[in-house]
């Protein structure tokens, strides 16, 4: 009997210094719209934002931080409208989108020491970048309101300009991926989609969903966007107006994939991995159909999406979703740099305190 008490004390005694202990984590505030995230291959996380801003976590479900680029809501940041944050690794990437100094947008900033220093790095003519694509392996390909691509192939230290696609019109590229070095898919903003097979040296027009009349435009004033735009084996996947498609490249005769709102291929892997309306996680094979459908559901639509390795991150603003065959987890995307906020108003009773 009085080991029995004992053991109870000890147990009573444990569990109150458990939930006495102040979580000092507070919830990441991410200022500014941003559409995409970063993860490297050492899985390292950053995201920058268009008002200037800069943040960056050392792995899933890991602290995240305030990076050099920081603004507050008094500041009045000029010329750094960051759209991206792209980084090959734990050490080196870049920041594109429209980033201007002496009426000029011609260079991004890189970094090789992992943030803590950033340098300017002409890439070529004035160009808002709109679509920017990396590998691990330190090629880039970055495109904007020049119309011209931007390569390189030293980590984003030293940049070469391919002419543009058209020579005449207003073709200005929304989506870009490479398979590898030389094949290569790019999507615009108005329904024009070309492929490579040399890197950008020359460039085949193929037929979208919308041109071969897949489906119907109702709204003229909402422009036919190409999305996202991946290949996949010998297919092509793309988003064009928020629906989803896939074709052979053989022989273009595109298929709505009707009940997927998003998607997103792992090289590393061969995994195609899409969302369905309901917020589950799929593999798609060669035949894009579901070969593999979670269990749980993703918190909301995702942001952005990201493969690594053969898993599925999905960023949801204030979370990230990491999913694959064997887990699926999900964790709020907190920091140790700010206080936890306090609530506007509390509500306390005989043992119990609310905030709300």
């Amino acid at each position: 009997m009085k080991l029995y008490t004992k053991l109870t004390l000890i147990l009573i005694f444990a569990t109150s210094n458990l939930f006495s202990q102040k979580d000092y984590r507070a919830i990441l505030e991410i200022r500014g719209a941003t559409e995409e995230f970063c993860i490297s291959k050492d899985s390292t996380f950053w995201i920058a934002t268009k008002t200037g801003d800069t943040y960056f976590s050392e792995g899933f479900a890991k602290p995240w931080k305030y990076g050099t680029f920081k603004t507050n809501e008094y500041d009045l940041v000029s010329g750094r409208t960051f759209e991206r944050t792209s980084f090959f690794n734990r050490d080196t990437g870049y920041i594109s989108g429209f980033i201007q100094k002496d009426g000029k947008q011609d260079f991004i900033y890189w970094t090789n020491d992992g943030g803590k220093n950033w340098q300017e790095v002409k890439f070529g003519k004035s160009s808002w970048i709109d679509a920017n694509y990396i590998d691990y392996d330190g090629n880039a390909w970055m495109s904007g309101n020049s119309q011209l691509i931007y390569y390189s192939n030293d980590f984003g230290k030293t940049w070469t300009s391919f002419d543009k696609i058209e020579s005449t019109g207003n073709m200005r590229i929304n989506t870009i991926y490479f398979e590898n070095t030389k094949k290569g898919i790019v999507g615009d903003f108005w329904n024009r989609i070309y492929l490579t097979e040399d890197n950008c040296k020359t460039w085949t027009k193929i037929p979208s969903p919308l041109d071969q009349k897949k489906y119907v435009r109702t709204n003229k004033n909402i422009r036919p966007t190409i999305y996202k735009a991946q290949i996949f084996g010998n297919n092509i996947i793309i988003n064009q107006q928020n629906l989803i498609f896939w074709s052979k490249l053989d022989s273009i005769q595109w298929n709505e994939l009707s009940d997927m709102i998003d998607f997103s291929y792992d090289k590393s892997s061969n995994k195609l991995f899409a969302i369905s309306r309901d917020l589950k996680v799929h593999l798609l094979d060669s035949s894009f159909v579901s070969n593999w459908t979670s269990e749980s559901n993703l918190v909301s639509a995702p942001i952005s999406l990201k493969t690594l390795n053969g898993t599925l991150y999905a960023w949801h603003r204030a979370e990230l979703t990491k999913v694959n065959e064997s887990e699926f987890l999900y964790t709020p995307m907190y920091t140790l740099e700010n206080p936890i906020v306090t609530p506007y108003v509390t509500a306390k009773a005989t043992r119990k305190t609310w905030g709300g």
